[in-house]
């Protein structure tokens, strides 16, 4: 079996921009994951498994499509959930991050409504602060569903002015079976609550 095409599509765009969110600038340390180059830390869910690879269930449905890798994964085979993170340094302004982020959701949303298997897509865009902090740019939701299983994936984009000069996008994902979603969907949000960015 095979995930469809836009599921594939959700992986590249989360992966095409792949940095160095994991390496020698990054540790896990009591539960807790620091990323010292990109400046943030998350809390690592409990009862999940950090990789490197995309567990099993999973990697399947994708088939040999999937050939790039997330840095920061987590997942749990027992609710099949799965959790990525990946880090963009950018010298884009704010702005030019949501013309970005508005292009690329405006591509997936095409894909997804010419794919029969996607059952429901949803995004949006929040206004961006130039501000220091963290602050959402935007949040996509997707459906899909056909005789063999059932997937629900969601994207949450953070933006924040990592220094003077660039600045940091991470794009955080969880797919999930449909019958676990709210059980993984809990952890995900706390995953999300947890996330702080260094000094």
């Amino acid at each position: 079996m095979k995930i469809s095409k836009v599921i594939y599509v959700l992986f590249v765009l989360v992966s095409f921009m792949l940095s160095a969110c994991a390496g020698p600038q990054a540790k896990i340390e009591k539960g807790i994951y620091y990323n010292y180059k990109y400046a943030f830390s998350l809390s690592v869910p409990k009862g999940w498994h950090h990789t490197s690879e995309v567990p099993e269930w999973l990697r399947e449905g994708v088939s040999g499509w999937l050939v790039v890798r997330t840095p920061v994964m987590f997942f749990n085979n027992e609710t099949n959930g799965f959790i990525s993170i990946t880090c963009h340094e950018t010298y884009r302004s704010s702005e030019g991050i949501k013309d970005y982020i508005e292009g690329a959701l405006k591509s997936i949303k095409e894909e997804a409504l010419a794919d029969q298997y996607v059952k429901d897509f949803s995004s949006n865009i929040y206004p961006l602060s130039n501000k220091p902090g963290l602050s959402l740019v935007s949040k996509m939701e997707v459906k899909y569903e056909n005789e063999f299983q059932k997937l629900k994936y969601e994207a949450d984009d953070y933006f924040f002015i990592r220094d003077g000069k660039s600045n940091c996008l991470l794009i955080f994902s969880m797919t999930s079976m449909a019958r676990t979603y709210d059980e993984n969907k809990k952890v995900y949000e706390e995953v999300l609550q947890s996330l702080k960015q260094l000094n």
